[in-house]
C-alpha cells in the first residue's frame, strides 16, 4: 500500500514529475524548464538532450523528496507532433522540429496528393494540415536529403525519453498516433505512408497499447535520475490524450478543454471515426 507511481510530463516548455500514492494523493512534485529556439521566423526547435536533462533533474528532485524504493512505475506524457531524427548510434542528426513549427507548410499538399487526401485521413484520422510530424519529415527529406538518408531512429518525445530511461526503442500507440503515419485501425505504422517517405518500419519505434510495461530503468538512467533499476516504465501517451484521461472524459457525452500552450478540446468515442472538422487520436488508456 506504500507504493507510488510517477507521471512524467515532457511538454513544450518543461518537464514536470509528480509522484502519487494509490489513493491519488501527491507525495512529491518537481518541474524543470526546457529551452526553445527559433532560428528563423516560424521555425521552432529544441535540443533533445534538453528533454532528457530536464527529465533527469525533475526525477532527481522527486527521488530526493521520497524513498525511490517506493516508486513502482513511471509513465510519460509528451508534447505531440514533435520529432527528432537520430543516426544508427542514437546521436541526433539535427535539433528536434517542434509541433508549432510551420516550415513544412509547402510540403503538405504535394505529400497528401501523392497518397490521396481521403486515404491519408482515413488511415491516420488526421485532416490534411501541417500539424503531424509526417509533413516535417517530408520537409526534411526535400531540404536536408543527406541528413534524411542517415536516419537510423525517428523519435517523438515519448520514444526518446523511454529510450533514455530503458535503452529500448519503443513507444505507445497514443504517442505514435500524432506522427500522422500510424494506421489507427490496424494499430501499426502505415506502409503506404512510409513508402511515400522512403522510410522503413525499423526506423520507427515498436508500438504498444497504453499501459503496457515497456521495460525497466537501466543502470545508467538509475544513476542519473535516482530511480531504482527495477522501476517499471509504462507506455503513456500524448499530453492532449492524457488530459482527456485526467479530465475523466472516458465515456460519450463528456468533453474537455485544455488551456495550455495551445487550446485543445476533446471528446471520447468508442468507435474509430474521422471528420474533417477534427483530428481523431488514439486514447491514452489500456481499454478499447
Amino acid at each position: 500500500m506504500d507504493s507510488l507511481v510517477v507521471g512524467l510530463d515532457c511538454s513544450t516548455t518543461g518537464a514536470k514529475a509528480i509522484a502519487f500514492d494509490r489513493g491519488g494523493t501527491v507525495a512529491a512534485r518537481a518541474q524543470e524548464a526546457i529551452p526553445l529556439s527559433s532560428p528563423k521566423p516560424h521555425y521552432y526547435e529544441q535540443d533533445p538532450d534538453d528533454w532528457w536533462i530536464a527529465a533527469q533533474k525533475a526525477l532527481r528532485q522527486i527521488t530526493s523528496q521520497i524513498d525511490s524504493g517506493k516508486i513502482s512505475a513511471l509513465a510519460i506524457s509528451n508534447q505531440r507532433e514533435t520529432f527528432v531524427p537520430l543516426d544508427t548510434n542514437g546521436h541526433s542528426l539535427r535539433p528536434a522540429i517542434m509541433w508549432l513549427d510551420e516550415r513544412c507548410k509547402d510540403e503538405v499538399e504535394p505529400f497528401a496528393k501523392a497518397i490521396g487526401r481521403t486515404r491519408i485521413h482515413r488511415i491516420t484520422g488526421k485532416p490534411v494540415d501541417y500539424a503531424p510530424e509526417v509533413n516535417r519529415l517530408a520537409w526534411m527529406k526535400k531540404h536536408e536529403p543527406e541528413l534524411f538518408k542517415n536516419i537510423g531512429m525517428i523519435c517523438d518525445v515519448h520514444t526518446y525519453v523511454v529510450w533514455k530511461l530503458t535503452g529500448i526503442f519503443k513507444t505507445s500507440w497514443a504517442s505514435a498516433d500524432p506522427f500522422g503515419m500510424f494506421d489507427l485501425k490496424k494499430k501499426s505504422w502505415s506502409r503506404p505512408i512510409l513508402k511515400a517517405l522512403e522510410l522503413k518500419e525499423d526506423q520507427l519505434p515498436e508500438t504498444y497499447r497504453p499501459g503496457t510495461i515497456l521495460g525497466t530503468v537501466s543502470e545508467e538512467a538509475s544513476r542519473s535520475s535516482g530511480l531504482n533499476t527495477n522501476t517499471l516504465v509504462v507506455a503513456g501517451g500524448g499530453d492532449g490524450q492524457a488530459a482527456g484521461v485526467g479530465g475523466n472524459v472516458l465515456i460519450p457525452g463528456r468533453a474537455y478543454l485544455n488551456l495550455g500552450t495551445a487550446v485543445v478540446a476533446g471528446v471520447y468515442g468508442k468507435q474509430y471515426k474521422t471528420s474533417f472538422a477534427e483530428h481523431s487520436f488514439r486514447r491514452a488508456v489500456p481499454f478499447h
